[in-house]
Parts: C-alpha cells; structure tokens; sequence
C-alpha cells in the first residue's frame, strides 16, 4: 500500500519578507565587497539552514532538505567544484523568471572531492528525521553546459557521461556520509521527446546500496516518465510537496 509522504521537494527560499530573514543577502553582500570572510558568511549560512529546517519540521514535513541554502542556482555550487569547469553567464532557467550561472567545461571534467556531503553532515545534526540531498542530473547540467573546446564540442555524449561519472563519485560520498535520501534532477528531460538511445551507465555507485535511496536513471533514453512514476531501473520516487512559508 503506498502512502503520501510530505517532503520538501529541494530548494528552499533563502530570503523572506521580515527584516531578519534578509540576513543571507546582506552577508553575501558584505562578502563580495570584502568585508567579512568566508567563515562569516558560512557562519549566515548555518544560521539559515537550522533555521529552515525548523520552519519544515513545524509544517510536518517528514522528508526535509538543507533547503540548499548555500547554493546560488541549481547548478552552479556543484559544477564550480570540479576539475575541468568554470562558471559562466547567467541564463533563464526554463520558462521562470530565475537566471543560473551555465557551467563552462574548460576541460575534461573531473570529481576530485566531496561537494555537498560537509553540508549534509550540518544539516543532519539539526535534523530529528529523514534528510534528502538534492543534486542536479547529468543530463539537466550538460544541457546547460558551454563546451568550450574538446573533448566535448564534437562529442556531446562524452559531455553527459563525463557529468554522469563525477555525480556517481559525489553520490558514492554521500552514501559513506550516511545519506539516505538522494534525489537527482533531470527537469531537461521534460522538453524533449526522445533522447536517443545512448546508455550511460556511469558504474555502481548509481544503485541503491546500503540502504542510501538514489536512483537516477541509468539510461539517457527513451520518452521520460513524469516524476512520481517508475523509473526505468529503479523504484519510483516518493511523492512530496512543499511548505508554505512568509519566504520569497
């Protein structure tokens, strides 16, 4: 039998309508002129993100995220952490009136450390149920992707796989983390008909192991499912919906 569990889909309004829920934008704004370090602004951010997880945990919330409070745009905050990448210039993010910074692959692209498993490791400690990471899809990032030279400029397959193969290595991280939840987004995956029959099957990281619920696709292919179906080699994601709250 299933059931509806409440959850936060993933990101979450890092600024609100009362004067100190725009703490975050001041500080981002005194870090860029120099005026405190990296340790202060963290400092902000750590603030906000127990303070979002409160705000999830009122609305009975069962599934909760960091909110992704430190993150700029839906991609940047991963891409600009690897070898091999640069962030760019701002683009529409779908048919929304949110901009993202495009990732530039300089380079061939590489993981060299975990991005986002110090961030869960916070998060969890200030969480008294479920927390999902969420990361975006290798797909959803080499379509926002410039490839600036090769390897990719005439081999746009090796773009995908190359996104593929670091988000397994980041997923592998947060699994030794103690991740459970792991969500990746392919919402490129939604406007377009067919991808092609390419596999990109980036290795085992990808499948459930040791309890961690991650399941990408593992085919880049076909017609994809709407979100809350089943995936082609996976169980079906968990239905969710998100709070309400004074934030914008």
């Amino acid at each position: 039998m299933f059931r509806i569990v409440p959850a936060m889909h993933s990101h979450y309004p890092r600024i609100g309508d009362e004067g100190e829920q725009q703490r975050l934008r001041r500080a981002i704004a005194r870090w860029e002129r120099g005026e405190i370090t990296d340790a202060d602004l963290r400092a902000v951010e750590n603030d906000v993100t127990r303070e979002i997880l409160q705000e999830q945990k009122a609305a009975g919330l069962e599934v909760l995220t960091d909110g992704q409070i430190r993150w700029y745009c839906p991609l940047s905050y991963f891409a600009r952490a690897l070898d091999g990448v640069s962030v760019g210039g701002l683009l529409r993010w779908f048919d929304t009136n949110f901009y993202c910074r495009r990732p530039v692959a300089e380079g061939p692209i590489r993981w060299r450390a975990p991005v986002t498993a110090e961030d869960f490791r916070f998060a969890r400690t200030h969480a008294d149920r479920a927390l999902k990471v969420v990361l975006p899809g290798p797909y959803t990032l080499a379509v926002f992707t410039v490839p600036k030279g090769e390897p990719y400029a005439s081999r746009p397959g090796r773009l995908i796989l190359d996104w593929a193969q670091a988000l397994a290595s980041e997923i592998e991280a947060l699994a030794s983390a103690g991740a459970d939840w792991i969500q990746v987004e392919e919402p490129s995956l939604l406007q377009t008909r067919r991808l092609g029959k390419r596999c990109a099957r980036p290795g085992p990281s990808w499948r459930p192991r040791n309890g961690t619920r991650a399941w990408p696709w593992r085919c880049i292919g076909g017609i994809p499912r709407p979100s809350g179906t089943a995936c082609r080699n996976g169980p079906p994601t968990p239905c969710s919906s998100t709070s309400s709250t004074g934030r914008g």
